[in-house]
């Protein structure tokens, strides 16, 4: 159903951001590397720079294409297209590096479902 209303509205699959001057900007998910709660504010990293809106995180996670989008933490959203590499650390933890050169963290709670995501996608 929602590949369905992607198919039929074209402006399926961009988000309207605000840049630091304040003016309203679409951008297409594709080029969302990660979304970041600061605050009231929600901070959108792309490859062409960072923007911002102010709406609640799983208000976004809703709109965003859910094969593409994995949230990693309570404050965190990545784009696996952009991601470089996992990186699994003998105590558990998980850093995960972007093609961009940025590098997060994921939160514990989160390594089991992330797991679970990267073995299907691997099939």
């Amino acid at each position: 159903m929602a590949l369905m209303d992607r198919v039929r509205d074209p402006l399926a699959g961009t988000l309207t951001v605000y840049s630091s001057s304040s003016s309203a900007v679409k951008i297409a998910e594709s080029d969302i590397v990660s979304i970041s709660t600061h605050g009231k504010r929600l901070d959108i990293i792309t490859d062409g720079g960072a923007y911002e809106l102010r709406m609640p995180l799983y208000e976004v996670v809703k709109m965003l294409h859910p094969g593409a989008f994995m949230q990693i933490s309570r404050y965190e959203v990545i784009n696996l297209d952009k991601v470089k590499r996992f990186d699994f650390s003998i105590a558990g933890q998980l850093q995960i590096e972007m093609k961009n050169g940025m590098s997060t963290w994921a939160s514990r709670r989160f390594i089991p479902e992330i797991k679970s995501r990267l073995k299907e996608n691997r099939r």
